[in-house]
């Protein structure tokens, strides 16, 4: 099966990136709507309504990614604008790294 889901961060790193990543990464597990696919390199990218909202070196299924995706779902984990503008497009609050960053110097977090 080949996946295709958009890149959130293609134009934000140094190097620019493809705007889609496309694989035949299995999906190995799925909770709230959020797909696990585990990459050919062994990592996992966290994939929402078309968009990859976080890749991570494990947590591929069971409790450990239900709380990862409960925490950027939830709008606990802070997350790139990108994300955070798919995310709540689609319903769900979101902290960006910014409002994370603004919030802590004001103390409001610790």
């Amino acid at each position: 099966m080949k996946n295709k889901y958009r890149n959130p961060w293609a134009k934000e790193l140094n190097i620019e990136k493809p705007e889609f990543y496309e694989n035949d990464a299995p999906k190995v597990f799925s909770y709230r709507g959020v797909d696990v696919l585990r990459l050919a390199n062994g990592s996992f990218d966290y994939v929402f309504c078309g968009c990859c909202i976080t890749q991570r070196a494990g947590c591929d299924r069971g409790p450990k990614a239900q709380a990862v995706i409960d925490e950027i779902l939830d709008g606990n984990q802070p997350v790139s604008d990108g994300v955070a503008s798919h995310l709540i497009a689609h319903g769900s609050p979101a902290l960006t790294y910014s409002q994370y960053t603004a919030d802590y110097l004001a103390g409001l977090r610790a």
